[in-house]
């Protein structure tokens, strides 16, 4: 086996850019490894692989090594190369992570003792699936969050993690930060560590996507229709969807993928609720914090993260400023009665599915660890069915992100008190075959006219 691609390797200047090609590579052989057979796994499209490792010819030579080949648009793998040379390979790749400069290294593990960062990356776990857990028909809502699952475990990714660490959030400038405020209050540095987690995720790294600008005309593209994503886009971003926009000017087209994948979305670092709950659960994970991905079928997604100072889970909305499900639909209702007749399922079958879930996810957990999540539990559903739920202040103002428009839309404004319900005009026969209708409105006769005839028709609008 050649290996001199490592010394090349070793000559990659950029540190960063040294660990996340380092990285990438351990993620691409692990992955043969969890499933040799999977064509995501064994077929990487030549433009993805060109544009993210042309800067290193180190790294297009460890690819050769894995067995990866190239087949007219792809690079395929040669299936004759054993499991046992792929894990001499990435135990290689991964003492190359280990040997980063001392002093650095020194440096990084310094930072994450001070902020309580906790090294459990000792042991690999395996992917759960499942395909074969059968839910009542009932309970749909609840199977588009179960396949979530399998992404969420991603999260657990132990090479990841440390490129997480390492390369994304700037950890020492955290502790600067987290010094000084701590000699000011007193609060718990790891409640402050979550705080600025979320102030730099909201101001500094991610970015919300609402209309792109079209680049010819500088004006806001409208939405057109969803489309298709490409192969690209699903096996390097699980995007199941993408959005297409269009310039009414000069109808020129924008695609907007909605990646799922988080490291392909550390690339990106833009999108809305979805992709900004999936990336901070991810890099929440990274700093050892418990955290959840709650899931919620109307219109919006969210963290909540576990303060082991306060002993209760925290709302955060990555938007504003993993091993186990619970309903926690009682933590942010009023009505109870109300909420379980609008559910209308049976409660005790739908306790019992998502139980039948835990068991599965929990399968590769020690006693200790079940231990510590009933534990939190028990604390959790105690707090929902006996605190009062008063709505505070800061929970009366409406949402920050997104456009006007977007928050209209889902009556999530302040200024939703002050626009009257819309009113919608059926196109007849006379206009469809005209191809045009004309709706026109005077402020001063308060008096709206349709074709230049006056219409009866005056509040919603």
């Amino acid at each position: 086996m050649d290996l001199s691609f490592i010394n090349n390797l070793r000559k990659i200047n950029d540190e960063d850019d040294r660990l996340g090609t380092i990285t990438l590579l351990i993620d691409i052989i692990s992955n043969l490894l969890n499933d040799r057979n999977n064509a995501r796994n064994n077929t990487l499209p030549a433009n993805y692989i060109q544009e993210t490792f042309q800067k290193y010819s180190a790294a297009m030579d460890c690819l050769l090594v894995v067995g990866f080949k190239q087949v007219s648009d792809d690079y395929v793998f040669d299936q004759t190369i054993s499991n046992e040379q792929l894990q001499e390979l990435v135990k290689l790749l991964e003492n190359e992570l280990d040997s980063t400069s001392i002093d650095h290294s020194k440096q990084i593990n310094s930072t994450n003792i001070d902020l309580g960062i906790i090294d459990d990356e000792k042991t690999k776990h395996q992917l759960i699936s499942f395909n074969n857990l059968h839910i009542s028909s009932q309970f749909n809502k609840l199977i588009p969050f179960v396949a979530k699952l399998e992404r969420v475990q991603s999260y657990e990714d132990i090479n990841l993690r440390r490129y997480i660490r390492s390369s994304i959030i700037p950890l020492e400038d955290f502790n600067r930060k987290i010094s000084n405020r701590k000699s000011q209050i007193d609060i718990d540095k790891r409640d402050l560590l979550l705080l600025e987690l979320l102030r730099w995720f909201k101001e500094e790294f991610f970015t919300w996507f609402d209309r792109p600008k079209c680049d010819r005309c500088n004006i806001l593209m409208d939405f057109f229709q969803y489309i298709q994503p490409t192969r690209e886009e699903r096996e390097q971003g699980d995007a199941q969807k993408v959005e297409l926009y269009k310039c009414s000017t000069c109808l020129s087209q924008y695609r907007f993928p909605r990646f799922n994948a988080p490291l392909k979305l550390l690339e990106t670092r833009q999108g809305r609720c979805g992709e900004a709950a999936n990336l901070f659960t991810c890099l929440s994970r990274s700093l050892s914090f418990e955290s959840r991905y709650i899931y919620d079928t109307t219109d919006h997604v969210w963290t909540e993260v576990y303060s082991e100072n306060q002993h209760r889970w925290l709302h955060c909305d990555a938007c504003e400023n993993l091993y186990h499900i619970e309903d926690v639909t009682w933590k942010y209702v009023t009505n109870f009665k109300q909420t379980i007749q609008r559910r209308n399922i049976n409660e005790k079958i739908f306790a019992k599915t998502i139980s039948r879930v835990n068991e599965k996810l929990q399968s590769q957990l020690n006693q200790q660890e079940k231990n510590k999540i009933i534990s939190n539990r028990i604390e959790d559903i105690v707090s929902m069915l006996n605190e009062e739920k008063l709505t505070k202040e800061s929970e009366l103002h409406g949402r920050q992100s997104g456009s006007l428009g977007w928050k209209l839309a889902r009556g999530e404004t302040d200024q939703q008190d002050d626009i009257t319900n819309g009113f919608i005009y059926f196109i007849n026969n006379e206009e469809c075959d005209k191809g045009f209708i004309s709706i026109e409105y005077n402020s001063v006769l308060d008096k709206y006219y349709r074709n230049e005839i006056e219409e009866n028709k005056k509040d919603g609008l």
